[in-house]
């Protein structure tokens, strides 16, 4: 997700899935603990306050930047950090909350951010009802906010994502490449509780059309799972194989947690490595990455989370200078299903497969652990895993941000 992948997405998809995934083992508390990719727009938010709510305060320039994080617990090891050493390398003044995951709480947040004199708002948003009252009163005191992990559907704000139409370009160029040819399967997540499962599935069927008119391949299925989590992804794979008399060539899951559903009922029906799988990057989680070295997943439409942290911190301090959010460098006007115009600020995400899985392994430590562990000259891994981490500007492709 990135949900979560989020947006990911890009939304979010709770570390969890990726847990589950990384052990090779789907039980049945993992199918059942996972949620959907939008926490914070979940059906039973927490309310009662904490106490005390967390803050913190650093930086020295004019401008403060009030960071108000829903439940810092989901961005702790990848956003938030990249986020806070992007805006203290630039001397950035800013306060930051988190609510704990307590929705009034991060409601009394946002006030006392506009009253201790914030002049940008960067959001991990709550459940928005909630919390609308004072993001509106923030907005019309002329305060932009900037988003992270979960847009505003009511408030006008800078959505930080990475962007979910070329998240779905990106699987189906490389299903394209390994099976150009063959009936293909579509796994869509729930779009009613995340709206870019949309825009993944316009950008696969682009890139696939074109093959579907000449007749090379066949869409032979394209549902919709309730939930986000692997067990949905499992049953709606079964009854695809059983619809398409026991096999397909392909199949596109819009989450790596489905996709590890997909390749676990696979494996069930003795197809594991005959169909050619692709996911896309749970925010801060291998779990994908792992199943691109272990044969089981060939491609990856992948994002390095510390990427939005740093992007939400550079368009804040673009705002403490200029808050009209679309004149922010890097934003853009985009429509989203069932929602009205918004501006974002996407990240072009990266398509990982075997080929170029050192990308992700040397952006980063963190990235080298998760998917090399630590038996870093096992076989089966990558090369990439017998050499330290690199610069993050080395390691990302020529025109990424």
């Amino acid at each position: 997700m990135s949900g979560r992948i989020r947006s990911s997405g890009s939304g979010r998809i709770v570390r969890l899935i990726v847990a589950c995934v990384v052990v090779g083992a789907l039980t049945t508390g993992c199918a059942a603990s996972s949620p959907s990719p939008s926490t914070s727009t979940g059906s039973s938010p927490r309310t009662e306050a904490p106490s005390p709510a967390a803050t913190r305060t650093a930086g020295g320039q004019d401008c403060l930047i009030g960071v108000s994080w829903y439940n810092s617990a989901d961005l702790i090891d990848w956003e938030e950090p990249a986020f806070q050493k992007a805006l203290q390398d630039a001397g950035a003044n800013f306060q930051e909350t988190d609510a704990r995951a307590f929705v009034d709480t991060q409601r009394s947040d946002i006030d006392r951010l506009v009253a201790a004199g914030a002049k940008v708002i960067v959001i991990e948003p709550g459940p928005e009802d909630v919390i609308l009252p004072a993001l509106q009163r923030a907005t019309n005191a002329g305060i932009p906010v900037v988003t992270l992990l979960g847009s505003l559907e009511h408030v006008r704000s800078l959505h930080v994502a990475f962007d979910p139409v070329e998240q779905g370009r990106q699987m189906a160029r490389g299903l394209l490449a390994v099976k150009p040819k063959g009936d293909y399967a579509i796994i869509k997540g729930d779009s009613s509780a995340w709206p870019e499962s949309d825009l993944i599935a316009s950008g696969i069927r682009e890139i696939l059309q074109p093959a579907v008119d000449r007749g090379d391949i066949k869409i032979v299925a394209a549902v919709e799972t309730q939930l986000w989590d692997p067990g949905s992804a499992m049953q709606e794979m079964t009854t695809i194989l059983k619809q398409n008399g026991g096999t397909v060539d392909a199949v596109a899951a819009e989450s790596d947690g489905m996709a590890f559903g997909v390749e676990q009922t696979l494996a069930e029906a003795g197809l594991s490595g005959k169909v050619t799988v692709a996911g896309v990057s749970d925010v801060g989680g291998a779990g994908g990455l792992l199943a691109i070295v272990r044969g089981q997943q060939a491609v990856d439409a992948w994002g390095d989370p510390a990427r939005l942290g740093e992007a939400a911190a550079h368009a804040a301090m673009a705002l403490c200078h200029d808050p009209d959010i679309t004149r922010v460098e890097g934003s853009t006007s985009v429509t989203w299903p069932g929602r009205d115009p918004m501006t974002a600020m996407l990240l072009a995400p990266v398509a990982i497969t075997k080929d170029n899985i050192g990308i992700a392994i040397q952006t980063g430590m963190q990235w080298r652990q998760l998917i090399c562990g630590d038996i870093p000259g096992a076989p089966g891994l990558p090369s990439a895993c017998q050499t330290g981490p690199v610069p993050v500007a080395s390691a990302s492709p020529p025109g990424q941000p």
